[in-house]
């Protein structure tokens, strides 16, 4: 059985939850209590030695990093619908996407989110421009895929999710 080491608040986590439920997996979640430092407790950084979350147990493949997991579970159980591999100029665009995920997303976004979420120190109104630029871009993005004729849901579409 999938076992998905998880926090509720965590964006990275929620993505893993909302391809997991995409896919009809069936799996159990494990709860990690960062507040009382759970993530760094020898058993867990074994399995991530980041401490951080997610970490996903396959039977046995662990893995880390929400986008590693995502891009996992797209390519074993997506049925080569949510990762194109046989097609790659496809395969290029969403590495394009899962990379905008990783560097304008995180830096914009999921930046603010955090700070207010969490109350955390930072430059609110900077990370809100950056999540404007950002959410922009994907917007206007997500017209032009969508629009031509219902595109189906790629991995990155996962990813690029706050």
């Amino acid at each position: 059985m999938i076992k998905l080491y998880d926090v509720p608040l965590s964006g990275n986590c929620h993505k893993v939850r909302m391809l997991l439920a995409f896919l009809g997996l069936d799996y159990q979640t494990v709860p990690v209590n960062l507040q009382a430092g759970a993530q760094k407790e020898p058993a867990y950084l074994a399995l991530n030695p980041l401490g951080q979350v997610p970490t996903l147990d396959d039977d046995g493949v662990v893995l880390h990093d929400s986008q590693a997991i995502c891009m996992y579970l797209a390519a074993k159980y997506g049925k080569g619908k949510w990762l194109p591999m046989g097609d790659p100029v496809a395969f290029g665009h969403v590495s394009e996407w899962m990379s905008f995920s990783s560097a304008e997303m995180i830096q914009g976004c999921a930046m603010a989110r955090a700070l207010i979420l969490f109350n955390r120190p930072g430059d609110i109104p900077g990370a809100q421009e950056k999540a404007r630029r950002a959410l922009s871009i994907l917007d206007d993005h997500l017209k032009t895929r969508l629009g031509r004729g219902g595109a189906a849901p790629r991995v990155a579409d996962i990813v690029t999710s706050v």
